[in-house]
């Protein structure tokens, strides 16, 4: 009885990560343009004319451009506490900020498709990443993709703001394998 040895199994798992953003969830209103178009639109308190939406859009564009050009792992709240532009109608930033949070919840949809793959490489025991270049935060994200069906517990998200890593030069990538203890 005492001289059996134990039987170990090693089961290797597979990492199956997949893109969040125009991949498991797509915005229902397209290009980015569209959805500022659509924030402008409740920007405000009371109606504008289309110069005060179409300047509201500008400055919201420049303040994310100006954060990238200094650091390019910024947050949402980086954006709207850099945001400048002032007018009589507008809401305060900290509505602004929840504003957009609210309109990214409304216009996300999931791709079905890349619902079913998310499934089937869970199903086959497949550790699941999911990864954005963004800057909503990994919880926010998380939340989006468990209500469409694509997050659970046990999964990964890697967000590049809060990673301060990027995909378009493979420093996001290297974190990842790095945190996930793989080659």
């Amino acid at each position: 009885m005492g001289t059996e040895k134990p039987i170990i199994i090693v089961i290797s798992r597979m990492i199956s990560s997949f893109d969040v953003f125009d991949t498991c969830i797509v915005r229902k209103c397209g290009a980015p343009r569209n959805f500022f178009d659509i924030l402008s639109l409740r920007a405000f308190v009371e109606k504008v004319e289309e110069w005060d939406r179409q300047e509201f859009i500008v400055e919201r564009t420049h303040a994310e451009r100006s954060l990238w050009e200094r650091n390019p792992y910024y947050t949402l709240k980086d954006i709207w506490d850099s945001f400048s532009w002032e007018h009589s109608s507008l809401k305060s930033v900290s509505e602004l900020f929840n504003l957009e949070q609210e309109l990214e919840r409304e216009m996300l949809l999931p791709v079905l498709e890349m619902c079913e793959k998310v499934n089937d490489c869970r199903k086959r025991g497949d550790r699941i990443i999911f990864v954005s270049d963004m800057y909503l935060s990994s919880v926010f994200i998380m939340e989006l993709l468990r209500k469409h069906g694509f997050y659970q517990d046990g999964d990964s998200i890697y967000v590049s703001c809060e990673c301060k890593a990027a995909k378009h030069d493979g420093s996001l990538f290297r974190h990842i394998t790095e945190k996930a203890g793989v080659s």
